[in-house]
């Protein structure tokens, strides 16, 4: 099956809309122990391998900065950055089939940069939850 989305986004809005799905997201799961479950088994579209890349994607931007400040060793950014890429290699190959190299690269880049700001809004959601406690 394929589908054409026909929304149009900048980058500012396609930020936003993600932040705010994530938020959505969290508050769709209900309580704490229904995130957890979604964390393990997944919630409606999202998978668990979206929620590890949306950690790894953090550790890969603070084992970086910790890299450039702290002068930690490269090897956790390495790690790190390894890892969210083999988890990611199923999209990727798929997307490359469809859309070819060039593509691919910027792909990864937007997919990257959507699973870091998706965990921020689960985090905002988190919060939200934790609030009403």
């Amino acid at each position: 099956m394929e589908v054409i989305h026909q929304k149009e986004y900048s980058f500012s809005t396609f930020i936003s809309n993600e932040y705010n799905r994530s938020q959505g997201f969290v508050k769709i799961a209900g309580n704490i122990n229904s995130i957890i479950k979604s964390i393990i088994y997944g919630i409606a579209n999202i998978y668990p391998y979206f929620v590890i890349s949306t950690i790894l994607s953090n550790l890969v931007i603070i084992s970086l900065i910790a890299h450039f400040i702290n002068d930690i060793t490269i090897g956790l950014f390495i790690l790190f950055f390894i890892t969210y890429l083999i988890i990611n290699i199923p999209f990727l190959r798929y997307f490359y089939k469809q859309y070819f190299l060039l593509d691919s690269i910027k792909t990864f880049f937007i997919q990257f940069i959507d699973h870091f700001v998706c965990f921020w809004g689960s985090i905002r959601g988190f919060i939200k939850i934790l609030k009403k406690l």
